[in-house]
């Protein structure tokens, strides 16, 4: 039982700041303060005495005007009890703890407190003085004292019930009984003076009683419940560690007779156990660690948030993600295992009610030393029943506390369950590589792509880190981040921004601001070089030297690189989800020259995409008939049927062929048959050579070149597949047509070879067969005949028997 005691520091209440330079200017009668108890008994006390024991008095002593009087309504024990404890107070410096070995501290002489005796009758009402005195060290040596020592279970359990509920008594209530002067003891200080605030030297002292009442406590008669669960943050967490560790103790020495903290029931619900209040045999409501701890930090959150809201310091809200973003809509209602409303954890399934969470307000308001305070209680929640706001709460308290692990293990158990948790990544209140640990839900796709909807707003730091070590890492395997995001319209907008470089306005302008940025941030570095070197230089008009430019040169277009880079990958990610990132075929109204129109929602008319980024592009069939639908349609509406050289540039990216589709091929053929005509309409049969004329279009150089293009370009199409009227044009090279009906005669030929090896084969095994046929007759005949004698000879012996009868 000494353990729960000897982890415990001994507290001492420390004076007040400046307390002896303030008491110095106090004569001899002002340094005594006239203490009346209830109604006629009055004491004398000399407050730079016991000031330094009891907060108490040194809150009155350090008030800017003299104090007088100071009366007790009610004090337990009266003026004997209240002279024992000044006398207590006045040797308590020569009572400093000390090791004695094996952990256990050395009992404390009380023999001071002998009016009325220390007993086990008389032990309450000293702990309540010790609380109504504010003195942490009284309380310290109480829980040291051998009275103490020498309960038994029974009168430990009546007595740890009344400490604990001093432990969570309002400062405000006990100082309600003590006037001085009769005034309010903080009449004329501030609320955020240091004697107002709660003394955690007294909390430390009234948590070293409830640990020694603990280990007085048989496991039988140790029972939490709301009695236990009036104290404060520090001495509830001491209840909780000592109950686990006594129910640990039990079920390894005891037989199976006795109860284990394992014991499950529902929050609120009275669950009949003996009691063991004295002799009236009481029924006890009793509930399991999980349950109280979740009803002591409960408390404790909203009663800490209203009084951070009343001094000022709750915590502002963070701000919301812009529901009008792009892939900024929360999705919880689309999927089967993120509810909105949180029905798929087992907290409700169990039978507790909503109620029993928190608000949001709540956990958005709990300033963090708030949190910091009552980590402790979170690690006693069972991950399977606690509620989903507070779940979240909880998280972030262990994430102040510093225990990250603890704090992703309860991520994990209710990132599904709970949509604050999940808006507290998004906001970056919960660490994002939490994420890792849930990758594998629906619901952490939506979270990214929530995250990823500010990539315009969110350091370009962060967003890249998203995309590189998430996106494009731990989701790009799982489905639902397809379905979620890549399909999304979000991931269109992060192609165009990433090709950019990471540009403001980027999802609109794409790889079109590439080229202004590069000179703008070249600018930029040189005007930031030569401010610099200005201001080491005292002002000094000299700049760095052109090495030191150079390299923040390289730094800034390496950025720019691995943005882009970025932009690649996202590009071959989406380019099929997104149909090529061509218009819809509704959009796409035909013309009655060219068949295409220009789009400027389009990212390949417009410019933001540059063609060459097709090379990125996956290399499956349903990517390579976007790849060539892009081709053809840029091709259109770029008239590169005058630029035989561009054209053929990019021809190769769509890998032609390959391509089986007649109607592809039916685009590419007639786009290649209107570059011939325009090659063929110029004047003269030689090269391209003196003034040009107006019809020349865009090809430079020799025409014997362009046309030996042309000629190549039409070789990659299988011609063949289109319907023979396709072919009946004159703008078409007759060396394609005369390959194309050379290529169809020889297939014509070999088909016919095939077909007349076939007959030869087919009369070969036809005349095979007819040999064997002939042979089968030749047999039938045979049997016909022996058949026909042994009917002969069945007759006749037929007919012998006949006659012999």
């Amino acid at each position: 039982g000494s353990s729960s005691i000897s982890r415990l520091s001994v507290p001492v209440c420390p004076p007040p700041p400046k307390l002896a330079r303030m008491a110095s200017g106090f004569g001899e009668e002002d340094e005594r303060l006239l203490v009346c108890i209830g109604d006629g008994e009055e004491v004398s006390v000399k407050l730079p005495e016991y000031a330094s024991h009891s907060e108490l008095l040194a809150a009155i002593l350090s008030r800017a005007r003299r104090p007088r009087r100071l009366q007790f309504a009610r004090f337990p024990g009266g003026a004997p009890l209240f002279n024992s404890v000044l006398r207590h107070l006045a040797v308590a410096e020569g009572h400093g703890a000390r090791v004695a070995g094996e952990g256990e501290l050395e009992l404390v002489d009380t023999s001071a407190l002998s009016i009325p005796p220390l007993g086990q009758e008389t032990l309450g009402d000293y702990f309540e003085a010790a609380a109504l005195l504010q003195s942490p060290r009284l309380a310290a040596d109480l829980a040291r004292s051998g009275a103490c020592r020498e309960l038994s279970s029974r009168q430990a359990l009546q007595l740890f019930e009344r400490v604990v509920a001093l432990t969570g008594a309002d400062r405000g209530e006990i100082e309600s009984r003590a006037l001085v002067d009769g005034e309010p003891l903080f009449q004329g200080l501030s609320a955020s003076s240091a004697a107002c605030r709660p003394s955690e030297a007294l909390d430390e002292g009234l948590a070293a009683a409830v640990a020694a009442l603990c280990a007085r406590l048989d496991p039988r008669d140790f029972r939490l419940g709301p009695a236990l669960a009036r104290g404060s943050a520090r001495a509830s967490l001491e209840v909780l560690r000592s109950y686990r560790e006594k129910y640990e103790d039990a079920t390894t020495t005891m037989d199976g007779s006795k109860r284990s903290s394992a014991t499950a029931s529902v929050l609120g619900a009275n669950s009949v156990a003996s009691s063991a209040r004295g002799e009236r045999g009481a029924q006890r409501i009793e509930w399991t660690e999980h349950q109280f701890a979740l009803h002591v930090l409960r408390a404790h959150l909203e009663d800490g948030v209203k009084a951070a809201k009343v001094a000022g310091t709750a915590r502002p809200a963070p701000k919301a993600v812009d529901a009008a973003l792009t892939g900024a809509e929360s999705d919880d209602d689309g999927g089967e295992e993120c509810g909105a409303d949180g029905s798929g954890s087992d907290v409700f399934h169990s039978g507790l009610s909503p109620d029993a969470d928190i608000a949001e307000s709540v956990c958005d308001e709990a300033p963090d030393a708030l949190l910091v305070k009552l980590a402790g209680l979170v690690v006693h929640l069972s991950s399977t029943s606690i509620p989903p706001v507070l779940a979240a709460l909880s998280i972030r308290a262990l994430l102040l506390a510093r225990k990250e692990d603890r704090a992703d293990a309860l991520f994990q158990a209710m990132f599904t369950q709970s949509p604050k948790l999940r808006a507290m990544v998004v906001s970056g209140e919960v660490p994002v590589a939490f994420l890792r640990g849930v990758v594998r839900h629906r619901c952490a796709s939506v979270v990214l792509r929530r995250m990823l909807a500010e990539y315009e707003a969110a350091p370009l730091e962060d967003v890249c880190e998203l995309l590189e070590h998430f996106l494009l890492a731990e989701f790009a395997e799982e489905e639902h981040s397809h379905a979620v995001i890549v399909q999304h319209a979000l991931m269109r907008d992060l192609v165009l921004w990433a090709r950019s470089g990471g540009a403001r306005g980027g999802a609109r302008t794409g790889a079109r601001a590439l080229g202004g940025r590069s000179k703008g941030d070249a600018a930029d570095v040189e005007g930031a070089c030569a401010g610099a070197s200005r201001a080491a230089d005292g002002g000094s008009s000299c700049s760095r030297s052109p090495r030191d430019v150079q390299r923040l040169r390289r730094a800034g277009a390496l950025k720019h690189h691995d943005m882009t880079c970025r932009g690649e990958r996202l590009f071959e990610m989406a380019f099929v989800p997104h149909d090529g990132l061509l218009p819809r075929p509704s959009d796409n109204a035909s013309a009655a020259d060219s068949g295409f129109v220009s789009d400027p929602s389009c990212p390949w008319d417009s410019g933001a995409l540059d063609l060459l980024l097709l090379r990125r592009a996956p290399a499956s069939e349903d990517s390579l008939q976007l790849v060539r639908r892009v081709l053809i349609r840029s091709m259109r509406l770029r008239g590169l049927e005058e630029d035989t050289r561009e054209m053929a540039l990019l021809w190769p990216l769509g890998r032609w062929p390959f391509c089986r589709d007649p109607a592809l091929i039916g685009e590419a053929f007639r786009l290649l048959s209107d570059a011939w005509r325009r090659l063929a309409a110029l004047p003269g049969l030689g090269d391209l050579a003196g003034p040009r004329p107006a019809h020349a279009g865009r090809d430079q150089g020799s025409r014997r070149v362009a046309e030996e293009l042309l000629i190549k370009l039409f070789a990659d199409l299988e011609v063949w597949r289109l319907p023979p009227k396709a072919l009946l044009t004159p703008w078409v090279p007759g060396q394609v047509l005369v390959s194309h009906v050379a290529s169809h005669c020889a297939k014509l030929e070999e088909r016919q070879f095939a077909l007349m090896e076939e007959t030869r084969h087919n009369l070969e095994e036809i005349t095979r067969l007819q040999a064997v046929v002939a042979g089968l007759a030749s047999r039938l005949e045979v049997t016909n005949a022996r058949s026909q004698q042994c009917m002969q000879r069945q007759t006749d012996v037929n007919e012998t028997l006949r006659r012999l009868r």
